[in-house]
């Protein structure tokens, strides 16, 4: 069945065998591939009337996995959100006009097998692969955004994965030198054990200057740059294709290592040979073999390559070098005219590079080792991984809300602001660098420098005018758990609200699908009710998704992650000078309700506070929250509204101590007696937002927002009492009191 053809190089026995010797090849080689994979392989070799190499199945798995290939979930990406909006260009990295001269690009990835596995290693190369998908289409990288989950941190391995992916994230972005400026980190025991990892990256680049993840033309030089290619990586893709196994440790190779010491130069050189080369791609998941393909795929071209001729680090079999995940790589297709002069950049950068092949007019991938052809499979057949169709059920999972007993309110609201997914990240944030380049003018802390809140959105200046870019994240895992459509929704309609929060204008979002296994029938069902929520919400805003991922098999000895569509939300700030902040700026100004609060009581976190699965998850209402939008963002705009804020985790209670703790304020507000008032106070109602206005534009401010609801609930005061009213409660707490909670010092507090 294996036969040593060269050094290193097998010949495998397909024609002719059956189906269970199919499966034991592909049981054998960890391919991954099923049957009706490998019954396809067999016949197309049985056509050219040969048997494959061992490089040319092992470089087909790849081509072929779930991760690269998304063949289980690519039908429902083009039904429910590929067709949304308006996008310049989908390749490595999405493209949207930023204005007359540049376009901005984005990316989202997720990391989440490697980081479970070898959390420092596998959160840092994250960070590495998501900024080259920026950079391969020729833009400068300016940002960076992590959305990370975790399982509740009182059990050590959990805390243990928190804490390396942390360290892992902040050492590779802040040795590169671009600022992570926005991001989450939630908690849900779903993720016990395991850990989700998305990080997106966002950069500017001249419309003149754009660079397509394909090859250019026949003749051209096909050149690997970058870091050399060594052993780790090896398999990565189908590693993140299957579920995770207890024998995590063994899989470590399949984790690649991250080096951000050669990829600050890197970024320097591609910059400055990109008018100079026509084509060129990051290498990912799949390594060499996948870049090539897709790239002769794009370009309706074809490729030879010489596996001999990679620079590497180590000894390497010819299939290992094809199929590699190192690090810090890039591949350029150059026209020869212009090779010398790449040559010289690369040169000057200290960029190592090889010179591997060339681009031909055949649909044909050829690749070569030690003057041997090891490879070759026409184009289309390599990256036509068949696409499936997977059976799915929509559960209902929604149980009829059976209410709480009415329990003390002080205590309830300081044990929500210091519960996981409310109280303070600052010992995060901290650690990375969000300042690096001297552009990010709104910050992911707001307001006084001794006790910053939790800013809606960070915002980026461009460096070329007193425009700016955006950027935030969100889903919410106790949504999802009950309600996989309307959780979504709800992502991303508060990644939309977060967005109006500073005064920017949505305009396009980016998404990370995270799921469990899809070949069981429940998990599919959590993914397809979540694109017809995400696609609910983007439909109405005009905003469409321009790049993301899907990432299955998101499962351990445990079971499944919750359904978790994680979706970052891009805004366009007209002038960054206008943008507004959420902590109270003035001791005698009015505190304005936007939106209606109702009793949405399904994943919220008073509910988690009393061990409660049940209840209505909020819904959505996308065309009366734009209307809303709409109106907030033309106040802002004529200087209306001193500060703003989104309502979600902890409602209206929450909200309002986040305003005070970071502005230093105290305030006085009347609670909305429509239901009880607990309900009022930690609904999570969508479409909300807390705006403070002076006393001189009240006025004009109420008949602005007559024709939406509203409610003018307070005021806020000199001193650092906060204080509740309502026909049945009077509470005043201190905000010393808050901020100890919320910082995490509630035993004291207590």
């Amino acid at each position: 069945m294996f036969s040593e053809v060269l050094d290193g190089v097998f010949k495998i026995s397909v024609r002719g065998r059956d189906k269970e010797e199919l499966l034991e090849i592909s049981k054998v080689m960890n391919l991954g591939l099923d049957i009706e994979e490998m019954t396809r392989i067999r016949d197309y070799f049985s056509e050219i009337g040969r048997d494959p190499y061992d490089v040319e199945l092992y470089g087909l798995a790849q081509a072929w996995s779930e991760h690269c290939s998304y063949k289980s979930s690519k039908r429902f990406l083009r039904k429910y959100l590929l067709s949304i909006g308006e996008v310049f260009l989908r390749e490595d990295s999405g493209l949207r006009e930023f204005d007359s001269e540049y376009y901005y690009v984005a990316a989202m990835e997720s990391h989440n097998h490697p980081s479970a596995v070898e959390p420092y290693g596998g959160a840092a190369t994250g960070v590495g692969g998501i900024i080259r998908d920026v950079l391969c289409m020729g833009a400068e990288p300016i940002a960076l955004v992590d959305v990370l989950f975790f399982g509740p941190l009182d059990e050590p391995r959990n805390s243990y994965l928190h804490a390396m992916v942390v360290k892992g994230i902040s050492d590779y972005g802040n040795r590169v030198g671009i600022p992570t400026v926005s991001g989450s980190v939630k908690f849900h025991e779903s993720y016990s054990d395991y850990c989700l990892v998305n990080v997106g990256c966002i950069g500017l680049v001249e419309k003149s200057n754009v660079v397509r993840s394909r090859f250019g033309s026949p003749g051209d030089v096909i050149l690997l740059v970058g870091g050399r290619t060594g052993a780790d990586g090896i398999m990565g893709v189908s590693f993140a294709s299957k579920e995770l196994s207890e024998e995590r440790e063994k899989e470590r190779s399949a984790v690649q290592i991250g080096d951000p010491i050669t990829k600050e130069p890197l970024i320097h050189a591609i910059l400055e040979v990109r008018k100079l080369i026509s084509g060129m791609k990051d290498l990912g998941g799949g390594g060499l073999a996948v870049a090539i393909g897709e790239m002769s795929y794009s370009a309706g071209l074809g490729a030879e390559v010489h596996l001999d001729k990679v620079h590497l680090r180590q000894k390497l079999r010819p299939w290992e070098i094809w199929i590699s995940e190192s690090q810090e790589r890039m591949l350029l297709s150059v026209p020869r005219e212009n090779l010398e002069k790449v040559r010289e950049s690369l040169d000057f950068w200290e960029i190592e590079y090889s010179e591997i092949g060339s681009v031909t007019g055949e649909r044909k991938v050829r690749a070569y080792y030690m003057g041997e052809k090891v490879f070759e499979i026409d184009t289309d057949f390599f990256v036509g991984a068949l696409e499936r169709s997977r059976p799915y059920v929509i559960e209902e999972r929604e149980e009829k809300d059976m209410g709480v007993e009415l329990g003390d309110i002080r205590e309830d609201l300081l044990r929500i602001l210091a519960s996981p997914n409310v109280s303070s990240q600052e010992k995060v944030i901290r650690q990375y660098d969000y300042d690096v380049k001297g552009n990010t003018v709104i910050k992911p802390l707001q307001g006084r420098i001794e006790s910053p809140g939790p800013g809606d959105a960070s915002v980026i200046k461009a460096p070329h005018s007193w425009r700016g870019i955006a950027l935030t994240s969100d889903v919410n895992p106790y949504y999802m758990e009950l309600n996989p459509y309307w959780g979504a929704a709800s992502a991303a309609e508060e990644s939309v609200r977060n967005l109006i929060s500073v005064n920017s204008r949505p305009d396009s979002l980016l998404d990370c699908l995270n799921f469990g296994n899809p070949e069981k029938k429940e998990r599919m069902g959590e993914f397809v009710s979540s694109l017809k929520g995400l696609r609910l919400v983007a439909m109405e805003f005009g905003t469409p998704f321009i790049s993301g991922n899907v990432s299955f098999y998101n499962e351990t000895k445990r079971g499944g992650v919750v359904p978790t569509p994680a979706v970052i939300g891009i805004g366009i700030v007209e002038d960054v000078r206008k943008c507004v902040t959420m902590d109270l700026k003035s001791t005698k100004s009015y505190l304005i309700l936007i939106g209606e609060t109702k009793r949405e009581m399904g994943g919220s976190q008073y509910y988690i506070l009393k061990k409660k699965k049940y209840g209505m998850v909020p819904r959505v209402n996308p065309r009366e929250t734009k209307r809303k939008a709409e109106t907030i963002l033309k106040m802002m705009n004529s200087g209306l509204i001193l500060s703003c804020h989104d309502l979600s985790e902890g409602g209206l209670g929450v909200s309002l101590c986040e305003m005070a703790l970071a502005g230093g304020i105290g305030f006085e507000v009347k609670i909305p007696n429509s239901y009880r008032e607990d309900y009022v106070l930690f609904s999570e109602s969508n479409g909300r937002w807390i705006i403070e206005v002076e006393k001189k534009n009240l006025d004009v401010v109420l008949d602005k927002i007559s024709g939406i609801d509203h409610y003018l609930i307070g005021r806020t005061k000199k001193g650092e009492k906060l204080s509740f009213i309502s026909d049945s409660l009077d509470l005043e707490i201190d905000l010393e009191e808050v901020e100890m909670a919320w910082r995490g010092n509630l035993k004291e507090v207590m």
